[in-house]
């Protein structure tokens, strides 16, 4: 059972970037406080410097697992969401108004996980990936096969 053990800086990026795109809504019911939503187009870029830990071990000839944690820093602009709207039965000269949304910028995410692979052909992972700010918290895992051909 050959053991490898590596420490390294990792920046990862969330390409493609986030583009908030949408036509505008109208809502119905109550004619006094109907709103109608303009269209919004905003471009949302992250990207996060990481430490990640993992090791490596090779289970028989080809077959190996990687297991491994990571956490990093999460940086993004723009720093909030806006969405602009108006009552559609307002009086006359009464406007628009904004509606903000914050996007953190104190995030810090964390990640774990294990590969088991044959070198060349197949793989199966599984993971954790956890966001973690003041006011926002999101948790997922996942699992993916990827096969080579």
């Amino acid at each position: 059972c050959e053991t490898q053990v590596h420490l390294h800086l990792v920046k990862r990026e969330r390409f493609p970037p986030t583009i908030l795109n949408s036509d505008g809504i109208s809502e119905s019911g109550d004619a006094s406080t109907t709103l109608a939503l303009e269209d919004t187009d905003q471009f949302i870029a992250v990207i996060t410097p990481a430490i990640e830990i993992g090791r490596n071990v090779k289970l028989q000839n080809d077959l190996n697992v990687k297991v491994f944690a990571r956490v990093g820093r999460e940086f993004s602009r723009p720093e909030e969401n806006d969405v602009t709207a108006r009552f559609v039965n307002a009086t006359a000269g009464a406007g628009d108004f904004t509606a903000s949304k914050e996007i953190e910028q104190a995030v810090t995410s964390v990640d774990a996980g294990l590969s088991l692979f044959r070198t060349g052909k197949a793989s199966l992972d599984v993971g954790y990936e956890g966001r973690f700010s003041a006011n926002e918290t999101e948790h997922s895992g996942y699992l993916r096969g990827n096969l080579k051909f």
